[in-house]
């Protein structure tokens, strides 16, 4: 890991990263700033939506520590899609060898910077040769490939693992598939050309972004 990266700390709140005093956008907020597609859920009931993203949060938390400690535990009064979800990935990952090989190492919500441009963004399942991110979602948005490129690139900065890495996202919906979830693999070096092309915009618009923030 960078030195960088060690170092950076997450604003929960303003989703932003900090390295010191000098903040870093964080990669969500960097698509979002210059996307012009809409998500699949604009216009859908707020509360819907929030009663998703709070279900994601917790997928993904109990997903992280299964992986992290080796065990985990669901809360006795649990919602009983996170059970579901929860349980999908468990059996998934219970079935998977490689991670059980000697000297493999499996980091979970890994800070990856990219301090040229002072971006960073949380992976949350990372190897020394791929990258998983977990999505709740009802649909995967056209934006997952920028996202897990944006993370292929900042571990390609590392410049110490296979290069490009692996990348895919673990799409639970426990409704949608037999299994529960299906791992759905992406084109590591295209993502990565997207995201390079987006970032590039950003960095040309990014002062205009900074004037309309200040101008509000």
């Amino acid at each position: 890991m960078s030195a960088i990266a060690t170092e950076l700390r997450f604003d929960a709140e303003t989703h932003t990263y900090w390295h010191g005093l000098e903040q870093y956008q964080s990669v969500s907020r960097v698509i979002k700033s210059v996307w012009p597609v809409k998500k699949s859920w604009d216009g859908v009931n707020p509360a819907i939506i929030e009663n998703a993203r709070e279900r994601g949060i917790l997928i993904d938390r109990y997903c992280c520590e299964l992986v992290r400690t080796g065990r985990v535990e669901t809360a006795a009064d649990e919602r009983l899609d996170v059970n579901a979800g929860v349980r999908a990935f468990t059996e998934w990952w219970r079935e998977q060898e490689w991670w059980r090989e000697p000297g493999a190492v499996v980091e979970t919500q890994k800070i990856l910077a990219d301090p040229i441009n002072g971006i960073a963004g949380t992976a949350d399942l990372v190897i020394p040769g791929g990258i998983y991110d977990i999505k709740c979602t009802s649909a995967i948005e056209a934006d997952v490939a920028y996202q897990l490129g944006a993370y292929a690139y900042m571990r390609g900065l590392e410049a110490v693992y296979q290069w490009p890495p692996a990348v895919a996202v673990i799409h639970i919906q426990p409704k949608k598939y037999p299994s529960g979830l299906r791992v759905i693999p992406f084109d590591a070096a295209e993502c990565v050309a997207k995201w390079l092309n987006l970032l590039a915009f950003y960095r040309d618009v990014r002062p205009l972004l900074k004037i309309e923030q200040e101008a509000q």
